[in-house]
């Protein structure tokens, strides 16, 4: 019997992810990895904001700011409102969001306990 055949692999097999969850999650994380994504979604669970207050807080141009919301948008990970003349983006994305919560634990990990070594 090969070791995926015994009792706990096939009930994790069994058990596992729900139908189309895998490539769902894989594209989250793909759109998520882009560190300056990271950073507008961490800012973005707050309050909306527009792009020259996202810019001007990040120290980023705004065209590279217009540019990583426009690939989080089209992925539907945050949502626009018109406020007048500008846009307010937010981070609706409650997967993102937990994400971002695993994200925080990660390097809370690293900075308390792993000392900045490994991945």
């Amino acid at each position: 019997m090969s070791t995926l055949d015994t009792p706990p692999f096939r009930k994790a097999i069994r058990q596992g992810l729900p139908p189309g969850s895998v490539d769902k999650a894989t594209r989250l994380l793909k759109v998520m990895s882009h560190p300056l994504r990271l950073k507008l979604l961490e800012v973005l669970e707050g309050e909306p904001r527009s792009v020259t207050e996202l810019a001007k807080y990040l120290k980023k141009t705004q065209p590279a700011v217009s540019h990583q919301l426009g690939i989080l948008r089209a992925n539907g990970v945050v949502e626009a409102k018109r406020s007048g003349q500008e846009m307010r983006y937010r981070c609706a994305h409650v997967p993102a969001q937990e994400v971002l919560r695993c994200v925080r634990k990660i390097g809370e990990f690293y900075a308390d306990y792993a000392g900045g070594e490994g991945i």
